[in-house]
């Protein structure tokens, strides 16, 4: 009995990462690549998805919503969306009080890819804290855990789950599903407004299987510097008068 309650959690762990996998290429700035997996293996991947998982498993609803809405869409729709929205899909363009702040927070988003042995590829176009990139890593944590799991390595399962644990608290958790309800608001019957609100629920569940808090209120873009303050940063100071020559 014990083994078989082992199983089911393994299972529910890939059928998650492979929710993540596809929310992460489907909320991601469109390439051939993205645009080839969304039109082709992604079905085959939630189908897979599907087996895994009981008949009354809650992630049923994600599963059968985001199969019936990548029909609709052909990858370009997301990055449409975020840009009616006016809101750029990354982390460290919200709440953040200086700048200061957004390089600690884009640092710290890095190094929880580093710590797996995860690096941007050379050609990589976006940065660390796109939403895509940060569900993208959820996906590699729930998939790491469960193979941990799989080949008996549990202090290793351990690693990855408080690592989800914290990546969530402190970070995708703490901004993906409000920004995404918010975005999902500019365009509400859109296909790509569809997956966003089960990109937000499926994000909120996760937080909720760790406790992580999640926040309810609409991220707000970090304050803009003024015309004078940005004068005053691409300007060279001006030199201080030369000292008077004595008599």
């Amino acid at each position: 009995m014990a083994g078989r309650a082992r199983r089911d959690v393994t299972a529910d762990l890939v059928a998650r990462g492979i929710v993540a996998k596809v929310l992460s290429h489907a909320l991601a700035d469109p390439d051939d690549g993205t645009r080839e997996y969304l039109k082709g293996r992604a079905v085959a991947d939630l189908e897979r998805a599907s087996g895994l998982v009981s008949t009354r498993s809650r992630l049923r609803t994600a599963l059968d919503g985001l199969r019936d809405a990548l029909s609709a869409i052909d990858g370009r729709e997301a990055t449409a969306m975020f840009a009616a929205a006016g809101a750029p899909p990354y982390e460290t363009e919200y709440g953040m009080a200086h700048v200061f702040m957004k390089v600690q927070t884009m640092a710290d988003v890095a190094g929880f890819y580093r710590g797996f042995g995860l690096a941007p590829a050379e050609d990589a176009r976006e940065r660390p804290d796109h939403l895509a990139a940060e569900i993208e890593f959820l996906h590699f944590l729930l998939l790491h855990e469960a193979m941990a799991r799989t080949q008996g390595r549990q202090e290793e399962a351990k690693v990855s789950r408080r690592a989800r644990t914290t990546f969530l608290r402190e970070h995708l958790g703490a901004w993906g599903p409000a920004y995404l309800e918010k975005v999902a608001g500019t365009d509400p019957r859109s296909p790509a407004a569809r997956i966003a609100r089960i990109a937000a629920r499926f994000l909120r569940a996760e937080a909720h299987r760790v406790r992580a808090a999640v926040t309810t209120a609409p991220p707000v873009l970090n304050p803009q510097p003024s015309p004078e303050q940005e004068r005053a940063l691409c300007e060279p100071a001006s030199r201080a008068p030369a000292p008077a020559s004595p008599p």
